[in-house]
């Protein structure tokens, strides 16, 4: 284990948290003891018989081009990787992928069949090097499944589904629809205008997600997750070391889940909010500006006089666990625990400022 909780009712999920960081593991075992692209491939369906496969020619200067506009029916996947180098990915409203890739000391292999189309750069001979730049544009609605070993991802308004996974790189997705899903070993992730589940790992690396409008599931061992715009019924965020922010409105029904090992956890929310919340940490403490009632039975009676026992907004101890209600609770259930830092409930919607 990472740590070991001495509190009896602590609710960090570590076995989770390694789980998760093993996973990574495993992945960048395979990731760098087998072709890249290989290990990209097994993730579109169909696409290890092609019905072409085209060698791209090098041009002068050792250096191999790929200009070329192919006509897809609904439903294509869309597979790209690189071992080193940039991909950026935009969807537009036309029946056809165009690409635009070029490589200065590697090779472009460019494949499709009637339900994918695939291209992968890659270091060719004894070169040391790649440093590709891939550009597609993609029919809206595309599924798009994208990896790089070195190298930053964009995928902008495709309006479909999106997997990425990078070993180091930064990596952006906007405009999505249906199933997203990022993994990343080091390099930081922005993720924004989601239509549907959000799943995201990570080992290394900033998080920074906006307005999106489905279930989200993050892992984290290191960096920050930021939360804004957020219209989820189901939100688990785990992080090994760094803070998490979540700014958004809780569903009646929805349930949310925040557990950081060392970090604070700072929640934005809505004066209209109802709900209860479960909270506790080893070493930290509650402060809010929104009016929380605790609930009977629990601890913290005993440091409030008269028959509300409303908490005003003076700090609360988290040491042992803590059950308030947000306006009057029946509403969405909230858990929050940190092995080492405070709790912050506020009036949002949150001021510019990750701190604030």
């Amino acid at each position: 284990m990472l740590w070991r909780a001495p509190l009896s009712g602590f609710r960090v999920n570590t076995s989770r948290v390694v789980s998760r960081i093993s996973l990574m593991a495993a992945m960048l075992a395979i990731v760098c003891t087998t072709p890249f692209a290989e290990a990209q491939s097994r993730n579109v369906e169909g696409g290890s018989r092609t019905t072409r496969n085209t060698r791209v020619a090098r041009g002068g200067d050792n250096e191999m081009r790929l200009d070329t506009t192919v006509a897809v029916e609904r439903g294509t996947i869309v597979d790209l990787s690189a071992s080193d180098g940039r991909i950026t990915v935009r969807g537009w409203d036309r029946n056809e992928v165009e690409i635009h890739a070029v490589s200065s000391t590697g090779e472009l292999q460019f494949s499709r069949t009637s339900r994918s189309l695939r291209l992968e750069a890659r270091r060719s001979g004894r070169s040391k090097t790649l440093d590709a730049t891939i550009t597609v544009r993609v029919p809206l609605n595309t599924r798009v499944v994208v990896g790089t070993m070195l190298g930053d991802v964009e995928v902008l308004d495709v309006r479909g589904e999106v997997d990425a996974t990078l070993y180091s790189g930064n990596v952006t997705i906007r405009g999505a629809s249906g199933r997203t899903a990022v993994s990343n070993v080091s390099g930081d992730i922005t993720v924004s205008d989601i239509d549907g589940a959000l799943r995201v790992t990570a080992i290394s690396g900033e998080m920074t997600l906006s307005d999106i409008r489905g279930d989200v599931e993050v892992s984290s061992n290191s960096g920050d997750v930021s939360m804004r715009g957020m219209l989820s019924n189901l939100v688990h965020v785990q992080v090994v070391e760094g803070g998490i922010w979540y700014d958004g409105a809780l569903a009646r029904t929805g349930k949310y889940e925040f557990n950081t090992h060392s970090g604070d956890v700072h929640l934005y929310l809505p004066d209209s909010t109802k709900g209860t919340v479960s909270l506790q940490s080893f070493n930290g403490s509650l402060h809010s500006t929104l009016p929380l009632t605790v609930q009977p039975g629990s601890s913290a009676v005993r440091g409030f006089a008269g028959a509300v026992r409303q908490f005003n907004g003076r700090a609360m101890s988290l040491n042992e666990q803590q059950k308030l209600e947000i306006g009057g609770g029946n509403g969405a259930l909230v858990t929050i625990s940190t092995f080492n830092g405070d709790v912050h409930i506020n009036r949002g919607p949150r001021r510019p400022g990750k701190d604030s």
